[in-house]
């Protein structure tokens, strides 16, 4: 009579292969996310306000990453974050105050 219990785990990879694949998933992961950037007096402009920056980041982050994939603030100027926000927030049903604040983070603090 054939041993069940190992031929059932004979039908799964060994573990070394799972934690491999793993890591590379984990590699993946990591190495496609944008690292935005933390405000701080050093990365914003003089006339920021840094709580509402990190308010606006969080928005940023829990309210654009719904949909889709989000851009370094540096990507583009402010101008162009400016019509970006404006289309954008009405899809994405967000207020003008929760707008502000996001295109107060994407600028760094130079558009309101």
């Amino acid at each position: 009579m054939k041993n069940l219990k190992s031929d059932f785990y004979s039908q799964f990879p060994s573990k070394k292969y799972l934690f491999m694949g793993s890591l590379v998933f984990l590699f993946i992961i990591t190495s496609c996310s944008v690292k935005l950037y933390e405000p701080s007096a050093e990365t914003v402009s003089t006339n920021a306000n840094l709580t509402k920056l990190k308010q606006g980041k969080e928005l940023y982050i829990n309210k654009c990453a719904e949909c889709h994939s989000l851009k370094q603030p540096e990507k583009y100027s402010a101008d162009k974050w400016v019509k970006l926000v404006k289309v954008m927030s009405k899809k994405a049903k967000i207020n003008d105050d929760q707008a502000s604040l996001i295109l107060q983070y994407v600028t760094k603090g130079e558009r309101s």
